[in-house]
């Protein structure tokens, strides 16, 4: 049996947790069953990770960009025609929601053009790490990017979630139909978190790296510095605990747009000195050291497929705090496995945080119940052998 080509079409490979999955799959795909190509649109830094992997073809669309441009957007559209039509794929399969769109719409154009050259038509298949209309956005930009997912939704083959909260708010929208949903999270290496320790020894240079006295209780959080994110609310919060007399070491992990205005609201907040910019954490031994000692995460997106960063802190035994948001859900139940705060409530934020680190007891208990809420299905090595299993689905190979 010949092997089946896949083309994964992702906007930027930036160091997040969609980027890392996607480039996990498109590794780890059985090689003597699939034939694997890449594209992405260009900059991003883990480009050259792609790049350099052997076994597979990177091509960067470069009119592929995040920005809203309806010239560029245009050309990124007839360019991934072109790419589809080079490749010759018996499944494309998008991620992120530029890449989400154009790429289904250009998989759809050669189908319906009979352009593709493919055998004989190619499947469709997007993964939702999250929606391209978010709660930032004006109503008219929301309804815009909504009825462009149901268009979308209306081509695709397959849909994926990485969370059942998101599969649950696509029923409410009405993007696709629930037949052509499946589940399948954006997995962690869940038992490497879990077994990871360090020695007293390598515990005491990890704190002393971030500036952490011996007293201080170490709050950390783990993302890129973009509006989803809002860290402001977490340099909030360090700012609250501080007023109320928490001896404090916030580490904020990550790099991106927002990074001059974040160093400029921790002066004006007055906890520059309680604040370390770890810069980003590439591997995820680094991230795993952060977390051994951490004494609580603290989460303050404003909307999440199914952060990454959760199901680590969770599995490397981390008590969590959080923003009560969509993919939140899906690991966090308030007061069981973590504590949860309103969207852009930092002052409950704080309060939860100082709950735990006053209270080893519910620190324990949170801990003990979220380390058994991450289950198999969260581990990146059940992650792709799903998505093979969906493959053979939908070519009638099973």
């Amino acid at each position: 049996m010949p092997k089946t080509k896949v083309l994964h079409i992702i906007t930027k490979l930036e160091l997040g947790g969609a980027q890392r999955n996607t480039l996990y799959t498109v590794k780890n795909l059985d090689r003597s069953k699939f034939d694997v190509a890449l594209t992405a649109g260009p900059g991003g830094i883990l480009d050259g990770e792609a790049a350099s992997t052997g076994a597979l073809r990177f091509s960067p669309a470069r009119h592929l960009a995040r920005p809203v441009n309806p010239a560029s957007d245009f050309l990124a559209l007839i360019e991934l025609v072109s790419i589809i039509r080079r490749e010759r794929p018996d499944i494309v399969h998008t991620h992120s929601s530029k890449a989400g769109i154009l790429g289904r719409f250009a998989a759809a154009l050669c189908n319906a053009l009979s352009i593709s050259r493919c055998r004989p038509r190619v499947k469709i298949i997007h993964t939702f790490h999250g929606f391209g209309f978010t709660p930032a956005q004006s109503k008219i930009v929301h309804a815009v990017f909504l009825a462009l997912e149901k268009l979308a939704a209306a081509v695709s083959d397959s849909l994926v979630f990485v969370s059942e909260a998101n599969m649950r708010e696509a029923v409410l929208r009405g993007i696709g139909v629930p037949g052509k949903y499946t589940l399948i999270r954006s997995g962690v290496d869940v038992e490497f978190f879990k077994n990871f320790r360090l020695t007293d020894e390598e515990r005491a240079a990890a704190r002393a790296e971030i500036g952490a006295a011996p007293a201080d209780k170490i709050v950390s959080t783990i993302g890129p510095f973009k509006k989803q994110k809002n860290l402001g609310d977490f340099i909030t919060a360090v700012s609250l605990l501080k007023e109320g007399g928490a001896k404090i070491r916030a580490v904020i992990a990550g790099d991106g747009e927002e990074h001059a205005r974040l160093e400029s609201l921790s002066r004006t907040l007055g906890v520059e000195k309680e604040i370390f910019f770890a810069g980003w954490l590439d591997t995820k031994e680094k991230i795993a050291r952060l977390l051994k000692v951490t004494d609580v995460f603290l989460l303050t997106s404003l909307w999440e497929g199914l952060p990454r960063s959760l199901v680590e802190a969770a599995a490397a035994g981390v008590p969590i705090c959080a923003n009560a948001v969509d993919g939140v859900a899906d690991i966090i139940t308030d007061g069981e496995t973590g504590l949860l705060a309103p969207p852009c409530d930092a002052i409950r934020a704080a309060a939860n945080v100082e709950k735990i680190i006053g209270d080893e007891n519910l620190a324990r208990r949170l801990i003990s119940s979220a380390l058994a809420r991450v289950d198999g299905s969260f581990d990146i090595k059940n992650m792709v052998p799903a998505q093979e299993k969906l493959y053979k689905a939908l070519l009638g190979q099973m």
